[in-house]
């Protein structure tokens, strides 16, 4: 086996035997300007995918600390306005109101967003310089802090972390710091990739081809230089289980259409038409879970 792909994170679960399941091509990575090679791998023992060799990200402050990282939300804050209100109207489902936490804030959009519609929020982002942007320009609360740093107990009404979750290594520390700050009914809500939705299983197949169209597309939402983890539905409801959190929903009926938006207005919309068939089948590229603290029995 090679080398590179031994040099992995243990899995969720603590077992280190993988399959591999996907070889992500050298040109697809390089084109990334990350590293020469990349694979996605499945636990032998729970089934959970992750990426390998392990990027160091989501613990990693240095890595958070380029102003590059928030160029998306400050070139098209309406875009990612309108993305915050989607949260919003999500989040709404089960709380839409009082003290919200937004872990991963960036410049702090959706922090803002929830403001405006009552919620006493803030935010939390390692990037130093995307919270004093935000801070600045915004005026709202923006700490550079990590989630287990943040002081307190049960003091949310809502946790939210968009596209987060699978960046962090150590799933249970950020887990229990989250279950920490939540109130006894407060909500989790978590948004990742599905890497197990309807666009990438259609592109791994047509990856399989040597040659023609489609074989050299590459499904955004695996992001080999940043995502440790590479969630489905099953998994990212196992893992939030296991992390005591009871798990109200798992929702696979979105899409992440922000990975398509430089394409043409004829494509947009034939891929927007692929993209509506899969997640009315409840596989999207997009996932949604909603969680509660578990109540221990005294």
């Amino acid at each position: 086996m090679d080398s590179q792909v031994t040099q992995t994170l243990p899995c969720f679960c603590g077992a280190t035997e993988f399959k591999v399941v996907k070889r992500v091509r050298t040109d697809f990575v390089q084109k990334r300007r990350a590293f020469t090679e990349a694979h996605i791998v499945r636990c032998r023992q729970c089934g959970l995918l992750r990426t390998s060799p392990t990027p160091v990200t989501g613990d990693d402050a240095d890595f958070y600390a380029v102003e590059s990282v928030s160029e998306g939300p400050r070139a098209n804050p309406e875009l990612w306005r309108a993305f915050a209100r989607d949260i919003l109207d999500q989040l709404a489902r089960y709380c839409s109101t009082g003290k919200l936490l937004d872990i991963g804030c960036n410049v702090g959009v959706l922090v803002h967003e929830a403001k405006r519609r009552g919620f006493d929020a803030v935010g939390l982002d390692l990037n130093a310089d995307a919270v004093a942007y935000g801070t600045r320009h915004f005026g709202v609360d923006l700490r550079c802090e990590a989630v287990q740093d943040h002081a307190g107990e049960a003091l949310y009404d809502a946790i939210v972390m968009n596209h987060t979750i699978e960046h962090i290594h150590d799933l249970r520390d950020l887990l229990r710091s989250v279950r920490r700050l939540l109130k006894p009914n407060g909500v989790f809500l978590a948004i990742c990739p599905n890497a197990e939705g309807g666009i990438p299983r259609l592109l791994n197949v047509l990856n399989k081809r040597k040659r023609g169209r489609g074989s050299a597309w590459f499904w955004y939402g695996y992001l080999p230089e940043e995502h440790v983890w590479q969630f489905g539905p099953a998994s990212l409801r196992r893992v939030l289980d296991e992390c005591d959190m009871k798990v109200l929903e798992v929702s696979a009926r979105q899409n992440m259409y922000w990975g398509a938006t430089q394409n043409s207005g004829l494509r947009f919309a034939a891929m927007d038409l692929l993209w509506r068939s899969f997640a009315r089948l409840n596989l999207g590229d997009n996932l949604v879970a909603w969680a509660r603290p578990n109540v221990r029995s005294s």
